[in-house]
């Protein structure tokens, strides 16, 4: 019998731009000890959903590769005008929404840089994963053929506990949750 796989637990940097990477195969699972990824430059097509769980990440750089809308990963998102200050929320929106991806759980991230990739998205859409980071200042996506308008809903978040904790009480039909702003964004 083969001993087990270890993962690379002392790894914090990688740095692998400037190559012709096309993806990654299995789940494309990284070390949650990594600060910085650098994989600019690449012909990456897309993020794997598995990359949403890097809590010690400080900068992510996939600028100039080849990640186009069926590359950008499903991450959680609120339904179109759920942020307009306030919003009665119904038993099936609160499941759709917590049936979808988790958000990115990057903590740390500051300056991800996304530029010149065909993603060919809805800037919302683009937008809704980062806006609960709370050491996000400097959100890079040039040239990437975003499209639609920017409104309430690229800038506010459920809080999600709030969400969860409601479900445990069926009996509170309809609730108001809390919606947080994000002005990080626009800094």
């Amino acid at each position: 019998m083969l001993p087990p796989r270890k993962p690379l637990v002392s790894l914090r940097r990688l740095d692998l731009s400037f190559n012709r990477i096309e993806g990654l195969t299995g789940n494309g699972s990284l070390p949650e000890t990594l600060e910085e990824l650098y994989l600019r430059n690449n012909t990456l097509r897309s993020i794997p959903t598995t990359w949403s769980r890097l809590p010690a990440v400080k900068q992510i750089e996939l600028r100039s590769n080849s990640i186009d809308s069926r590359g950008w990963p499903r991450w959680f998102q609120t339904p179109k005008g759920y942020c307009d200050n306030y919003h009665k929320l119904t038993r099936f929106e609160d499941e759709a929404m917590l049936s979808a991806p988790n958000p990115p759980f990057w903590a740390l991230v500051h300056t991800p840089n996304f530029s010149h990739n065909p993603l060919e998205i809805d800037v919302i859409h683009f937008l809704q994963p980062f806006r609960a980071l709370p050491s996000l200042t400097y959100l890079s996506c040039e040239n990437c053929v975003l499209f639609g308008a920017i409104t309430d809903d690229a800038l506010c978040y459920v809080e999600i506990e709030e969400l969860r904790k409601w479900l445990r009480k069926p009996s509170e039909i309809p609730i108001v949750l809390r919606v947080s702003q994000k002005a990080a964004l626009w800094n």
